[in-house]
C-alpha cells in the first residue's frame, strides 16, 4: 500500500532510532554488548522476514546491526515496510 511522504514521516517520528534516508528507505542501528546479541537479533529478524516474505537489507557490524527497508518492487516506502520497522523495533526491545 502506498503512503504520502506526510504518512511516512509521521511513523518516522513514531518510531525509535528510525530515519528516512535520502535513498527513500527507512534505516536503523541497532546495537548490542556482544557480538553474539547481534547475531541472535539477525537470526529472529530472519525468521520475521521469512514469515511476512518482506526482507530488509542487513548490514552487521561487529556489535552494530544496521537494517534497511524499502519496497523495491514499488520503489519506494510502503506500509510493508512501516509494519517490519515496528516488528523489527519489538524485536529489538524484547531480547
Amino acid at each position: 500500500m502506498s503512503l504520502s511522504s506526510q504518512q511516512i514521516n509521521e511513523h518516522v517520528e513514531k518510531l525509535e532510532g528510525w530515519e528516512r534516508t535520502e535513498e527513500e528507505m527507512l534505516a536503523a542501528t541497532f546495537t548490542f554488548s556482544a557480538f553474539l546479541e547481534g547475531i541472535q537479533f539477525v537470526q529472529r529478524l530472519a525468521e520475521y522476514a521469512e514469515e511476512v516474505q518482506h526482507h530488509p537489507q542487513i548490514v552487521i557490524d561487529h556489535t552494530a546491526i544496521t537494517t534497511k527497508l524499502k519496497t523495491f518492487d514499488q520503489g519506494k516506502i510502503t506500509q510493508k515496510d512501516i509494519d517490519a520497522a515496528y516488528a523489527i523495533q519489538d524485536i529489538y526491545q524484547n531480547l
